[in-house]
């Protein structure tokens, strides 16, 4: 489980090995639901990224935006010295391209 900045809960599931590439980010923020991730993978510095996905909103699904042109629509940090994870999520376009920040357990 974790939190965003703003203190809702998330939960970042279905991933269980650096081979799997697909995992989910649950959440309920303002009517949107889940994040399904794709293309996870871990770069050298331990970062977990995901090269695309989709955010349920309005009972639709909507492809994510990379907001900041950094290639990955989510990031996951190398673990924090508390045991913590920082991660950030460029939510779908609709969502006004809204970067998505918080901590995972």
């Amino acid at each position: 489980m974790g939190t965003t900045t703003g203190g809702q809960s998330v939960k970042f599931m279905d991933w269980t090995s650096t081979t799997d590439t697909t995992g989910t980010l649950w959440k309920s923020i303002n009517g949107t639901g889940d994040i399904s991730l794709t293309g996870l993978h871990k770069l050298a510095d331990g970062t977990l990224v995901a090269t695309g996905g989709k955010e349920y909103v309005n009972c639709q699904w909507k492809t994510l935006g990379d907001a900041n042109g950094d290639g990955y629509v989510f990031k996951v940090s190398p673990q924090n010295a508390n045991g913590t994870f920082n991660f950030e999520v460029d939510r779908a376009a609709n969502c006004g391209l809204q970067v998505l920040k918080g901590t995972l357990n």
